[in-house]
């Protein structure tokens, strides 16, 4: 994951993270097993305290997210961002003379689209987001001239995908399903750990696939069954990095 979310100063890898009520935690870890695009969010609900029976089993707080869906007119942007060592501080607080102004560089790029499969009956969006970030990673800064041999700055990349696909089905007045695939791959050659020396770095790499369908149905004007499935797999390859990443 990219980041996490403490809610009322608790174990920020206990936080239940949920995508249309879709869990997304990671089993053996905790936090966030997959990544999405901002994007994807239409609205998100934190729970701190007091949960009611959609948040689940969870003791420190919720997150929930709800994820964008189409219209019946079609809608969409693009975008990109990009950043490098030109317009980025020094990544320590002195300079290495050795490397005086070190690479980096991130280009975030992605586009949405949303409309009418069939007016009124089926709507679809879809979104991809693509991350190539290329950054030097300070990983021994003694700050003295005596050991400034020892100073050294090391390369980690970091390349993602991100994807979001969704369907939206009216049956009648009353009853509405939908359909999401969510996918996140990525890859990065990086310390597992804080202080690891670079001969003990590893190039990680990431897959994580997400498959939920739901139906609500609006049985009375007071009662609402909602039934949702979640499927979710997660795959870590944790290996020696080579030259070419």
């Amino acid at each position: 994951n990219l980041s996490n979310g403490s809610v009322g100063g608790g174990d920020a890898r206990l936080t239940r993270l949920t995508i249309d009520g879709g869990n997304i935690v990671d089993p053996v870890t905790g936090s966030a097993a997959q990544n999405f695009s901002v994007e994807t969010v239409q609205e998100f609900q934190i729970s701190s305290f007091n949960f009611d029976l959609s948040t689940g089993v969870t003791s420190v707080g919720a997150v929930n997210i709800v994820s964008r869906t189409g219209s019946n007119d079609y809608h969409g942007s693009a975008f990109a961002f990009y950043r490098d060592n030109n317009m980025a501080a020094y990544p320590t607080l002195n300079r290495i003379a050795s490397n005086p102004d070190p690479f980096f560089r991130r280009l975030q790029t992605g586009f949405t689209l949303g409309g009418p499969i069939v007016r009124d009956k089926l709507v679809f969006f879809t979104n991809l987001e693509r991350l190539n970030q290329s950054t030097n990673y300070s990983t021994i800064h003694t700050g003295s001239p005596v050991f400034s041999q020892f100073d050294t700055l090391t390369s980690s990349p970091y390349k993602g995908w991100l994807y979001n696909g969704r369907l939206d089905y009216t049956l009648n007045s009353k009853n509405t399903a939908f359909l999401r695939y969510s996918s996140d791959n990525n890859s990065v050659v990086a310390p597992e750990t804080q202080n690891t020396l670079p001969s003990n770095w590893r190039y990680n790499v990431n897959k994580v696939y997400q498959a939920q369908g739901g139906w609500t149905s609006t049985i009375t004007p007071t009662l609402v069954n909602q039934l949702s499935f979640n499927w979710q797999y997660i795959g870590n390859d944790s290996l020696i990095p080579s030259s070419s990443q």
